[in-house]
């Protein structure tokens, strides 16, 4: 990577990129569960979230920007009842042109980043069982597996695994 890596968190002027990139991301990996977004009424829709989450201890969207380019996201959500509320669920996007260029690693940083800045202590995540590479990056950042989510998703007709992996960081 020649031009800087930037992780930030998005704000309402990301609407137009951010449904480009969940587009390409919904189409490109069968890893993600991830819908398309319309691209004509989509960007009004992104900008009124980012715009309500702003000051949200709940929630949390991250970029990863090259070049004034959205290349992947980190999304994570805290849960809202009092004896939950130091959990956090969290998923990362990046495009596949883009993947094992750390960006996965600065955006897990920067998810726990904002995770302990909203009072979690755990951060927790499902990942299908046939994606070893992202195994391997959460284990990287520190996550352990704490079970196997059985039949957890229906694709295309067919059950899909998942594991549920967790990360205490507080």
């Amino acid at each position: 990577m020649t031009d800087p890596l930037s992780i930030r968190y998005a704000d309402p002027e990301d609407a137009e990129q951010l449904v480009t990139l969940v587009n390409r991301l919904a189409t490109e990996s069968r890893f993600l569960v991830v819908d398309t977004i319309d691209p004509d009424t989509g960007p009004a829709t992104v900008a009124e979230h980012l715009e309500a989450i702003q000051t949200s201890v709940l929630h949390v969207v991250l970029v990863a920007e090259v070049a004034e380019r959205l290349v992947g996201i980190g999304l994570g959500a805290a849960e809202a009842h009092p004896a939950k509320r130091g959990s956090m669920r969290i998923d990362l996007g990046i495009l596949s042109d883009w993947q094992r260029r750390g960006i996965g690693t600065q955006l897990m940083r920067g998810l726990e980043f904002a995770a302990k800045e909203r009072g979690c202590h755990r951060l927790d995540l499902t990942v299908m069982v046939e994606n070893i590479p992202a195994m391997r990056l959460y284990q990287a950042c520190g996550f352990v597996f704490e079970g196997r989510l059985h039949r957890h998703l229906i694709i295309n007709g067919e059950a899909v695994d998942q594991f549920l992996m967790a990360k205490m960081i507080g």
